[in-house]
């Protein structure tokens, strides 16, 4: 999607990843981003929005209003280790490590 300028302020910054982005809100007073849960620390604060908290359960049930999904796309036909690693991630152990690490398990 192109950004346009009509969409940011011309203050904003674009950075190259979520660690760019925490850190950049860790050093500059007053600032905010959009990053990924799996990011948060205390560092960081996640922000409430119209009273609903960003938390793991909200998230899930699609509460949260500024949250998004990521998706994995795939041929139906795909085999090998990208179907060794679907697989894996779909299962209960790697759904576990999703949560683990702090992103919403889809199952």
């Amino acid at each position: 999607m192109k950004k346009v300028p009509e969409e940011y302020s011309s203050s904003a910054l674009f950075l190259p990843s979520n660690e760019a982005l925490k850190q950049q809100v860790e050093n500059s007073k007053g600032a905010i981003a959009y990053i990924g849960m799996g990011y948060m620390d205390n560092s960081v604060k996640e922000v409430t929005v119209n009273g609903v908290e960003a938390t793991l359960a909200n998230v899930k049930a699609k509460k949260y209003p500024i949250s998004r999904a990521v998706y994995w796309y795939a041929d139906k036909t795909v085999s090998g280790t990208a179907k060794d690693l679907i697989s894996f991630m779909l299962s209960p152990k790697g759904q576990e490590i999703v949560k683990k690490e702090g992103f919403v398990p889809v199952k």
